[in-house]
Parts: C-alpha cells; structure tokens; sequence
C-alpha cells in the first residue's frame, strides 16, 4: 500500500457502547470512501494493581474472548477461544521480534536473550505493568488482522472496505476479565476495572485512487477463515496415584463442524480443564506461561483419519520431534525455547532466571498440526497420552484436558450486479 500513503489518515474511535468485563461495540459507518483493513485495538488492558504483570504469554490479549465483524447482519469474519490463539501465534515468530516488538505491543514477557553469567536464557526487557487508575495503567495493542483472516486477505490484496459495498460495518469484541482468566500473573492482584478500548483505523478520500483500487477488486475473493472445535479428554483413572503409571488413555473423536467444508490445516492446542493446575501449589501466581499455552503429555500419538483413510502412517505423529516437525512443516517456524515442546526435559538449567522457574517453562509450548487441505465429508482424530504416577499441581499426563481445533476452513465472499454480495463456504 505504499503507492497511496501519503493519502491515509488514521482515525481514532471510542465504542459506541462499552460494558466493563464483558463487551465493546465499535460502529465504522460509511463516512470515508474506504477503510484500510489494517484494524488495531490500542489500551486493551485493566487497572487496579500496581505493578501488575500481564500474562507471560499473551499480554492483555487473554482479555479478549471474541471478536466479530459483521457488516449489518452479515457475519465477514470471527475469532473464537482467541486467548488459545493468541498464545499460538505470540510464539509463532522468530526469538527478536517476540522479544522486541510482539511482547512490547501486547504486555506478554516472550522471547528470550542469554545472559553471560549464567547462560540461561531469559527474558529481559522491562514488562509492561498495570497501575492503580485508568489514567496510568499500561494497555496493550492488538492488531486485529491476526484475529480476523478476511481483512487480512484484504491486506494481502492491497484491497479495503468500500464504503458503498460494506456500509454498516460493526466490531464487537467480547472481554471477561475474571480472575480465573489469568488476566495478571498473579490472580490475587487487583483488578478494579477495565481500561476503555479505542479503534484505531485508517482511511482514505481520495476518489482518484479508492477508484482506481476498486477497479483491481475480484468479483469473487476466497480466504481461510479460522473455525474452533474442541473435544474433552477425561482424566486419568486414578488422579495421579501409583495405579495410572504406564496406563494408555486413548480419546477417539469426530470433528463433525468440518463436514462438507474445504479444510487447508489444522493446529491443536491442549488446555487443561481445571485452570487452578496453573496456578504455583493451587496458590494465586501463575506458574510457567499459564493457561493460554499448550500443555506437552508423556509419550502422546495422534492420528488423524480423513474420508476413511490415514492422514499419517503407521500410529500417526509418535516422537516429540516427529510431532514438532510436522508442525513447523505445516504452521511454520516458532522461537521455541529449549525444553517447550516437551514434558520429558527438565528446562530448569536453559531457560528462566532460575532453575526453578525453568522448571516450569517445560512442555508449555507443544502444539500438534498437520495438513488437510481437502473437502471433508468425515474427519476423526484419535489421540493417545500415556499417564504416569504424579500427585503435582500441574499434572498434563493424567488430568483432565479440553483439545481446542483450530482448523483453516474455506470461504468465498462474491459480488454481484446489482451491488450485493454473499459470503459462504467454498
């Protein structure tokens, strides 16, 4: 878009109706020829506690539960369980810019610099803080196109949203910010409100060039659209006692939401039910990265069996590094410290500011995703975890685990004659 910077002005918009905790709604009327679709919330957080730290992994992102843009009663794009998907993306980028940029935007503390006295690696810039009232309490920025994949297509397009095709453009963004979310490191710090969101979006009013843009503008564009399923894994017969050493729990499930859908990849995310196992000795502070990662499991399998037959061969994705693999081969590279992927090394002497925060760090990034990239009439998925005798707080090898799917899936947005459009799965 650099043909037409000199023509862009941002906008700054307060919500049209805001609820502390719970939701904020942003109306983005047809008064400018087109909005860029590069859409960003700025002070996303709470005040109450001085000194707060904001979660480790996504900053005040893990107040953010949904976002939807509809255009009137036209769903263009959502994101569900967006702190989970937060969590993965914040490590989805190389060591510095998690550390420089991502975690400086968003409050989280990722991205790691090993330090000459005693080699670990550790996380070293300032942090991002709450105050005590809404005026000097730190909020974080959220760039909306990582959550919403249609203005992000309309990025890559160099294409916006025309006044005269999306007229009644509305954000609504769901928040909680309970406690038990994790919002602070800490779940006894005080949270006495929220800050209040404002939209930051650009714009442009120059009819030579919204003109000429539009003319490059496809009747028909297609993007992935992110879809959320989630399957419930029990846990372990005997809580971690002596019994459940070398038992196999095996879960076999059906991702029925993908049927009769275009699906390119799919990326798993493991939460543990109980969101108190996060917390140091069911205490208040976080332990580790906290509810927002993705917990690693003793020897775990994954299968996936799409229109009657194997994704993968054999017993499917077996060895930490076989999983891992698959993951970067079909999600990309991430800075993954050392230890993240798996619960079976200590991380106590790589990374943390001591060997017991290292401790914790072990096994919280490890996430599983494969290709697709077929229409689905029937997907299974058959996952496999072997317990072990361990009476911890923490516990992933017997606890009880909520599997979130997070599944790229096809949608076609077409314009036709008379103006309108329609949105619906290709």
């Amino acid at each position: 878009m650099s043909t037409y910077n000199d023509e862009v002005e941002t906008k700054y918009l307060d919500p049209k109706s805001f609820i502390d905790g719970r939701r904020a709604v942003f109306e983005l009327k047809g008064n400018h020829l087109a909005i860029l679709p590069n859409l960003r919330l700025i002070d996303v957080g709470v005040f109450g506690q001085a000194g707060g730290i904001y979660n480790k992994l996504i900053g005040a992102d893990s107040l953010i539960e949904r976002v939807t843009l509809y255009d009137g009663r036209t769903e263009l794009s959502k994101s569900v369980q967006s702190g989970l998907w937060s969590g993965y993306l914040s490590q989805a980028i190389s060591n510095s810019p998690a550390q420089s940029l991502q975690s400086q935007k968003s409050g989280s503390q990722i991205g790691f610099q090993q330090l000459s006295a005693d080699r670990l690696y550790q996380y070293t810039v300032p942090a991002v803080n709450t105050q005590t009232t809404r005026a000097t309490s730190d909020g974080a920025y959220v760039d909306l196109q990582k959550l919403l994949p249609f203005i992000n297509n309309l990025a890559m397009m160099d294409q916006a949203l025309y006044s005269d095709t999306f007229a009644n453009l509305r954000l609504e963004v769901d928040f909680n910010t309970a406690a038990v979310k994790q919002i602070l490191s800490d779940t006894a710090h005080t949270i006495t409100a929220q800050l209040i969101p404002v939209l930051a979006y650009d714009v442009m009013d120059d009819p030579k060039i919204v003109s000429a843009m539009k003319k490059q503008m496809p009747p028909q564009m297609s993007w992935f659209e992110i879809e959320h399923d989630e399957v419930f894994f029990p846990a372990s017969a005997n809580g971690g006692a002596g019994g459940d050493q070398g038992l196999v729990q095996e879960v076999n499930s059906k991702l029925d939401g993908l049927r009769n859908k275009y699906v390119k990849r799919i990326l798993q995310v493991k939460e543990i039910n109980d969101p108190s196992r996060y917390l140091d000795n069911a205490a208040t502070t976080v332990a580790g990265l906290g509810r927002y990662c993705s917990c690693a499991l003793y020897q775990e399998k994954i299968q996936c069996r799409l229109n009657g037959k194997n994704i993968f061969p054999r017993t499917g994705m077996t060895g930490n590094m076989e999983r891992l693999h698959y993951l970067a081969d079909s999600w990309g590279d991430s800075f993954c410290y050392p230890g993240a992927s798996q619960m079976d090394l200590d991380a106590g002497q790589l990374v943390g500011s001591s060997a017991a925060e290292g401790k914790k760090l072990s096994g919280q990034l490890s996430y599983n995703g494969f290709f697709v990239d077929a229409n689905v009439t029937d997907l299974q998925i058959t996952h496999t975890r072997t317990n072990l005798a361990d009476t911890s707080v923490f516990q992933p090898t017997n606890a009880a685990l909520r599997c979130h799917y997070f599944s790229e899936v096809r949608k076609v947005w077409s314009k036709n004659k008379n103006g309108f459009y329609n949105v619906q799965y290709s």
